[in-house]
């Protein structure tokens, strides 16, 4: 399921929620390594030909109850990995419980609300060939920015994800 749902993202974040359903640890590794690596395992068609693997560029973005990187995780899918271990509110109580209620009970009166200018947005943007290159620019920069002394192979590699992920984040606080 991950290929065809990898392949629907491509070139976004991809939501991955609920992860305490996976098939164990190795399902959840070999996910993260499929996102990582931008593509899943070669496999063999009915005749022993290779069957065509899909390809896909995406940031996977979960939100589970359980790491996605454990102690038993491969090298190659602990580099891929940024994991943020703390509640998102901050230490569990009352009083951030009630916020967390609060929040989910706006967020589900106005969702979907904001898509529609942003869409509009971005479509004049890309009719636009002097905005178009405006924010080729805009993205250029950010990504010259992120690579400023960084020589780690690693980081490299995702530097365009994280500036595509930041010039999004500053195109929503324009509209």
């Amino acid at each position: 399921g991950i290929e065809g749902r990898a392949s629907l993202f491509n070139g976004i974040t991809m939501p991955l929620d609920d992860n305490s359903q996976a098939d164990g640890d190795r399902s959840i590794q070999d996910t993260t390594y499929a996102i990582g690596n931008g593509t899943t395992k070669t496999r063999g068609g009915r005749t022993g030909e290779a069957r065509n693997t899909p390809s896909f560029s995406i940031i996977g973005l979960s939100t589970g109850e359980r790491p996605c990187a454990t102690s038993s995780s491969l090298m190659g899918q602990a580099v891929r990995l940024i994991e943020i271990g703390e509640p998102p509110f901050g230490t569990q109580s009352p009083e951030t419980g009630l916020f967390v209620r609060e929040l989910n009970d706006i967020l589900d009166r106005n969702y979907g609300h904001a898509a529609k200018p942003y869409l509009s947005q971005i479509v004049s943007i890309a009719n636009t060939p002097s905005k178009l290159n405006q924010l080729r620019e805009e993205f250029q920069s950010i990504r010259k920015n992120l690579s400023m002394g960084v020589d780690d192979p690693f980081v490299i590699r995702v530097i365009n994800h994280l500036a595509s992920v930041q010039l999004g984040l500053r195109l929503t606080q324009r509209f």
